[in-house]
């Protein structure tokens, strides 16, 4: 499924003082308006930025609305709640697998936290098995490599508070678009995580593969790491 995209237009001020603006923007493409010159945005760097030129910023996957916001808040919570509905379908929901149990039941959505000693983690949809296997739903609007790494350190973080081995932590990615470099959707399959994406009018879901790569986590765990302080 791929939307037209539309144009938005602005000022870029400096791309470096954001230190993610290329995994953010990578993807897209900014026009100069005075030469036309079009430049992708893992290569727009300050040397190539024009002080007050007006760039016309585009993206096959986003379209600019009226109240210039990219990011329809509706139709994501939408897709979110479609994506919890067709996992509990697919997980058959209630039954031997269940909501995970909220730590404080007067929050509506509190199934969906881990609480640790000093942070919490917040997952989409959050099942636990009679087993004891817990299963993850993590959805996104545009599911790329940049949110694969995001994934794996809830993970990381998850299996800490659970105090569980990583095939007891069973995770499925939903993205309502998908990247289409870099190979995506087979790198998070081979991290072993179920996916959720469109088919037709309803979701398509594929459960995780029953070994995944070890070498490609670690790798995305370098990607996300931060260097440690001296």
């Amino acid at each position: 499924m791929h939307r037209v995209a539309s144009r938005i237009r602005l000022k870029i001020v400096h791309p470096s003082i954001c230190s993610d603006f290329r995994g953010q923007y990578g993807e897209w493409t900014f026009q100069d308006t005075q030469t036309g010159k079009i430049y992708h945005g893992f290569l727009l760097d300050h040397s190539r930025v024009k002080p007050g030129v007006v760039y016309e910023a585009s993206h096959e996957f986003y379209a600019a609305r009226p109240q210039g916001s990219l990011h329809h808040q509706i139709s994501d919570k939408a897709f979110e709640e479609k994506a919890i509905k067709a996992m509990e379908r697919h997980l058959g929901v209630p039954g031997p697998i269940a909501r995970f149990e909220a730590k404080d039941p007067s929050r509506p959505d509190g199934w969906r936290y881990l609480t640790g000693e000093k942070d919490t983690v917040q997952w989409d949809g959050l099942w636990e098995g009679v087993d004891g296997r817990i299963y993850c739903l993590e959805v996104k609007h545009f599911m790329d490599g940049n949110k694969l790494v995001e994934i794996q350190n809830k993970i990381d973080k998850t299996l800490e508070f659970l105090r569980k081995r990583r095939g007891a932590v069973i995770v499925y990615v939903a993205g309502e678009y998908w990247s289409t470099s870099g190979g995506v959707v087979r790198t998070a399959e081979n991290l072993g995580f179920g996916i959720v994406e469109e088919s037709g009018p309803d979701l398509q879901i594929r459960d995780p593969e029953l070994h995944h790569n070890k070498q490609e986590g670690e790798k995305l765990r370098k990607r996300g790491r931060k260097p440690k302080a001296k």
